[in-house]
């Protein structure tokens, strides 16, 4: 193996040519490029491959352009079936795509590949996603997306908790979730019962299409339009339109049992400030902000990154505030 897959492996560790001392900075990234150059043109023998591994494995590697490109030949190919890379390149490969895919401040993240349960793709908490390694086995050997979906959906999800466990609100979406989480846990069997209907998974659901769609689409390839396209429609109008769960039978709104449960645990709303936004503490009584308040509210806002916030949760009040109003006259 020569000097270029020595070099570029320190320099890949964040090694900053300590033990390398005899070459500059120039003639590392010169060697670099190089090397990158020799993997897009084929020009490397099967025992090169552990190299290409090692480029996906460590620091901050997946922002480097030449480590995309080679990452998205590997991966395109294997979805093609045009070439079978060894099981380890397809791992460093897709690792890579992991984080590419992931905010650039979530840093502390994991991925692993594990054995799963039947049909179960993927899992992700707060700082460590899984991806089923059948699923793996199955890319490296048959090809496909699929695995494309799986990674921006769990990619997703750890975005998701990573905001949730630090307060941070960017929609009305972000508070759904909460809505979700605090009903989940206060009811019982209600995720179960009402799984495709989680805001949480609708959501991340959408990403994953919308990243299998955009992967395909940087090598001129669209997919099929099939019923999970449909889906992917369906995902967005659930989003958007059905905020009603099944819970013990019945059809409830979730906000309103997320007020009821507020009123009977006022501690939930001191200690989740998300719940700040559309709810107020009024005397005994956690209620709904009237849109009056909000706008008030948006007048002095400090913080400009939340004006399309605000304005979703205006309309959202004054949404509830005809409905309500409505229902006071047929009564």
């Amino acid at each position: 193996m020569d000097d270029s897959f020595v070099v570029v492996s320190l320099k890949k560790l964040g090694n900053n040519l300590r033990f390398v001392s005899s070459f500059t900075p120039e003639e590392v990234d010169e060697a670099y490029l190089a090397w990158a150059d020799k993997i897009l043109a084929e020009e490397i023998t099967i025992e090169d491959y552990a190299a290409i591994f090692n480029l996906f494995d460590g620091s901050q590697m997946y922002q480097d352009q030449a480590a995309i490109s080679i990452q998205n030949k590997i991966l395109i190919e294997t979805v093609m079936q045009q070439k079978q890379y060894p099981y380890e390149v397809v791992v460093g490969a897709l690792y890579q795509f992991f984080y590419q895919n992931l905010k650039p401040w979530v840093k502390n993240c994991e991925i692993d590949i594990k054995g799963l349960g039947k049909n179960i793709h993927g899992a992700a908490g707060y700082e460590q996603a899984i991806i089923s390694e059948d699923d793996v086995q199955d890319f490296v050997a048959n090809g496909g997306s699929s695995i494309i979906n799986t990674i921006g959906h769990e990619a997703r999800h750890i975005y998701q908790n990573y905001k949730r466990i630090r307060n941070i609100v960017e929609n009305k979406y972000d508070l759904f979730m909460t809505y979700d989480q605090i009903v989940n846990s206060r009811r019982s069997g209600v995720y179960d019962d009402n799984y495709f209907r989680q805001f949480a998974e609708i959501d991340v659901r959408m990403i994953g299409y919308s990243v299998e769609e955009s992967f395909l689409g940087l090598f001129g390839l669209t997919m099929p339009y099939d019923s999970r396209m449909q889906y992917g429609f369906d995902y967005y109008l659930m989003l958007e339109n059905d905020t009603s769960r099944v819970i013990e039978g019945k059809e409830v709104e979730v906000e309103e049992e997320v007020l009821t449960i507020l009123n009977d645990e006022s501690d939930l709303y001191d200690h989740f400030p998300q719940f700040h936004y559309e709810f107020v503490r009024d005397g005994d009584e956690i209620r709904w902000k009237t849109s009056e308040e909000l706008i008030d509210e948006l007048i002095c806002l400090s913080d400009d990154s939340k004006d399309d916030l605000y304005l979703e949760l205006i309309q959202r009040a004054n949404v509830r505030e005809r409905r309500l109003e409505k229902e006071a006259k047929i009564i």
